[in-house]
């Protein structure tokens, strides 16, 4: 019996010895690797949606580094420093930075996806992602975006890594408000223009149909886009009708205010009108 338990006994104690000789090596080699000096660096950008944001040599210029500034440095050291500076950059997402046995530093960096472009009461215009993070204007890319402008602040429209609430009737939010109606199906192919004056009006501008879309802040506005998005379907069903009405007004409950265009006059018509006028 005491012979089978110290059998027992020595297996346990060989696996344990066993393991810990394997963690040791691991360890040397880890550290050996970390020790060991860069020979290579590559880049790899991921733009989305088109938009050349990010660049090789912009990406360069901001870490601080140059042609041959990275060689001969130690990796570990290296990475962590990169990926620290990197995630600093106001147009990068995410980046990851890993190397090679060989000692090749990949550097993949992943662009943040702009939804808008804002210009706030003090001219002060930069782009918000889809999760309200800002971005700067590129000297190397210009974006086709919606424009919002008006009576805010750009620190006070934009909100950073914030989940979204769903709104209510007492509460909104500009950012949410936009994202809500630039990511719909339908106005975010019509919709280019997007204006909050000082009396909490919003302003809409589409590209096709009637000059501007009325709405403000007081409401429940799902609500009031779902009604827009129907009257859409109903109104609008040719093309000869786009042109029917100039203004849409949602600013009244459960109802939409649709004012015609006014009939053109010719100077010709004009100047009939004004003789038929004055003979009376």
């Amino acid at each position: 019996m005491k012979t089978k338990k110290l059998k027992i006994f020595f297996k346990w104690l060989g696996n344990a010895f066993f393991l810990l000789a394997f963690l040791a090596s691991m360890s040397f080699a880890w550290n050996a690797d970390g020790l060991k000096k860069t020979r290579s660096l590559e880049f790899k950008i991921n733009n989305t949606n088109g938009n050349v944001f990010l660049q090789e040599s912009q990406l360069r210029d901001f870490i601080g580094i140059s042609e041959t500034g990275w060689q001969n440095r130690l990796k570990n050291n290296f990475i962590t420093q990169l990926e620290q500076k990197l995630s600093q950059h106001p147009s990068v997402y995410h980046c990851k930075v890993f190397t090679s046995l060989s000692g090749k530093i990949t550097i993949e960096a992943h662009s943040k996806t702009p939804l808008m472009r804002i210009t706030d009461l003090n001219s002060h215009s930069l782009y918000i992602d889809f999760e309200g993070g800002s971005m700067p204007l590129s000297d190397l890319w210009t974006a086709r975006l919606p424009l919002v402008s008006g009576y805010f602040k750009a620190n006070d429209f934009k909100v950073v890594r914030k989940p979204v609430s769903k709104p209510t009737l007492k509460t909104f939010n500009a950012f949410e408000f936009c994202r809500h109606t630039l990511t719909d199906t339908l106005f975010k192919h019509l919709i280019h223009g997007i204006y909050f004056d000082s009396t909490g009006t919003v302003i809409l501008t589409p590209v096709i149909g009637p000059e501007q879309i009325i709405m403000d802040t007081s409401g429940y506005y799902p609500q009031k886009l779902n009604q827009l998005k129907q009257f859409y379907k109903t109104a609008y069903r040719t093309s000869s009708q786009w042109n029917c009405y100039q203004i849409l007004d949602l600013r009244y409950s459960n109802q939409i205010i649709a004012i015609p265009y006014k009939p053109f006059k010719t100077k010709t018509e004009d100047r009939k009108s004004t003789r038929l006028n004055s003979s009376h």
